[in-house]
């Protein structure tokens, strides 16, 4: 029989594994999907590594440190926060971090180490996220610029010419958990402080008076009443406010009267959508775009997209589907980033220990995990991100440490990054063939080290049959050293099938460009 060779170019892709393998078992953990827009390019796709991370060193009183400080026993990383201008008059944008009790400014580095000015004054609560944003005028006027935080007890606003933070303590008129930006005024949600049980969503947004957030007025608040579900979130969208429940959202926007009358902003006529968030912290958003995992009266477990006055569903069925069975979704915590040019929306669901990326310039899902011990992978341990010193700067889900985050950096601080691409079924109308060969394009002898892991950069193949249930044994290849550009990564007599699946899997610190595959297969003798 002869041998026919067939492109594999669905070799490249990303997450869409059904609960059914025969249907499809893909998956991509720590690779990403990338169309090319390339009208003479050979290739229409390709498949990168996400980026790598390395942690950043601080300075605080003449002391080196490797993290955050606080005196909290379990502190971390509570909030990252960027910005538009800076403390005492600097004209460079201030970057904030949060971490436990403590709230500091990260300065300009020196050689390498990021000195930390303290904030005078500390969060009362040890524990949960906190919610971050901006107000005031000019410094040195009436209405300086300030900070406002959050933490779901107290909000506290920050002098940023003087350095001071206070809590505004029983002058709030609720527990504000989040806290937003728009048009001169901080908007707020939180909980009712008039509830006997305290804790209980509130469906008001509260406001603060014109550039001072140190003034609230109890009765200066609107209520998200079209139904009686909880207020989640409150979020500035592209100019307008977002107010999201957990079966609602409506949209609002500054009105005429803003900043003269009482009532700032007016809802956008007949924007109601039957759909929300499962909690305040899977919110997140990007220039005119907000995400959110949620639902509606007919059910959660799905990722939303809303942009405009517009909400769509951007999660596909196999996910769908998959986070239905999770243990529990309503633990779920989001951010959004840019890098390199293309958007990203990053969801963690913290007891299920797994996290979702969406590339919104490729519409593409994928997975990233920050260790893996054989098949069993862990969420990637990374929340919050913030543009700041020209670098992408992450913070520890877990922990007190941030990150510069890019993508020349191939390991997660020294630890080996695994990659995973577990590919769609191959078959010929269910007949039984031989696969002779499968080669897979990606370059060589570029991106190898000089010494050290990663000098011979290896991947590892492994075939599935029966469906993608049955491994076959793995099978090791070079992808070239240094100025091996011609490098051809080849595997040999892989067996008769019916249906077949291959999965590839790297872990060298290199960066990985994979640009598709081919395979020969013959058909078997007999077979049907």
């Amino acid at each position: 029989m002869a041998i026919s060779s067939v492109d594999f170019p669905h070799l490249i892709g990303s997450s869409y594994c059904y609960p059914s393998y025969p249907i499809d078992c893909q998956e991509a953990i720590n690779f990403e999907f990338i169309p090319i827009k390339s009208s003479g390019s050979p290739y229409k796709n390709m498949m990168i590594g996400t980026p790598g991370l390395i942690h950043l060193k601080f300075e605080l009183d003449g002391e080196l440190l490797e993290e955050i400080p606080c005196l909290a026993k379990d502190g971390r990383i509570r909030g990252l926060f960027k910005c538009s201008t800076g403390f005492a008059g600097e004209s460079s944008p201030a970057t904030i971090v949060v971490c436990g009790e403590s709230v500091y400014e990260i300065k300009n580095p020196n050689k390498g180490i990021y000195p930390l000015k303290r904030i005078n004054g500390s969060i009362s609560s040890l524990s949960g996220f906190v919610s971050i944003s901006e107000c005031g005028n000019e410094s040195g006027t009436d209405f300086p610029p300030t900070l406002v935080i959050a933490d779901g007890v107290n909000l506290y606003v920050v002098n940023m010419d003087t350095y001071e933070m206070k809590s505004l303590g029983t002058n709030m008129p609720l527990q504000p958990k989040f806290v937003t930006f728009l048009d001169e005024r901080i908007y707020a949600n939180g909980n009712s402080i008039a509830d006997n049980t305290l804790g209980k969503p509130d469906d008001h947004v509260y406001w603060c008076a014109a550039n001072n957030p140190n003034e609230w007025n109890p009765l200066d608040y609107v209520a998200a009443a079209t139904t009686l579900d909880p207020l989640k979130r409150v979020i500035s969208v592209g100019g307008n406010l977002w107010m999201i429940g957990t079966e609602t959202t409506e949209i609002w926007r500054t009105s005429s009267s803003s900043g003269s009358f009482d009532v700032p902003i007016q809802k956008i006529h007949g924007k109601s959508d039957g759909i929300g968030a499962i909690n305040g912290e899977c919110v997140a958003s990007i220039r005119d775009k907000v995400f959110f995992v949620g639902g509606g009266s007919v059910g959660y477990a799905q990722a939303f997209m809303g942009s405009g006055t517009e909400i769509k569903s951007i999660s596909t069925d196999a996910m769908n589907i998959e986070w239905s069975k999770y243990e529990n979704i309503k633990d779920a915590v989001s951010f959004c980033y840019s890098d390199e040019g293309r958007e990203y929306w990053v969801v963690t669901f913290r007891t299920q220990d797994v996290t979702w990326v969406y590339d919104i310039t490729a519409d593409s899902w994928h997975k990233r995990s920050s260790r893996s011990i054989g098949d069993v992978w862990h969420a990637w341990n990374v929340m919050f991100c913030v543009r700041s010193f020209d670098m992408n700067i992450v913070g520890e889900l877990n922990g007190k440490r941030l990150f510069k985050m890019a993508y020349n950096i191939y390991d997660e601080d020294g630890l080996p990054i695994v990659r995973m691409r577990r590919s769609p079924h191959l078959l010929k109308c269910g007949k039984l063939v031989r696969h002779a060969s499968l080669t897979i394009d990606l370059e060589c002898g570029q991106n190898a080290l000089e010494y050290g892991q990663g000098k011979d950069p290896q991947i590892m193949l492994r075939a599935f049959d029966g469906g993608g249930r049955i491994p076959r044994e793995e099978r090791w290849k070079s992808s070239g050293k240094l100025g091996y550009y011609k490098r051809r990564v080849k595997w040999m007599r892989l067996g008769s099938t019916r249906d077949r699946v291959y999965e590839v899997r790297v872990s060298d610190p290199v960066k990985w460009v994979f640009l598709g595959a081919r395979v020969e297969i013959e058909d078997s003798v007999g077979g049907v």
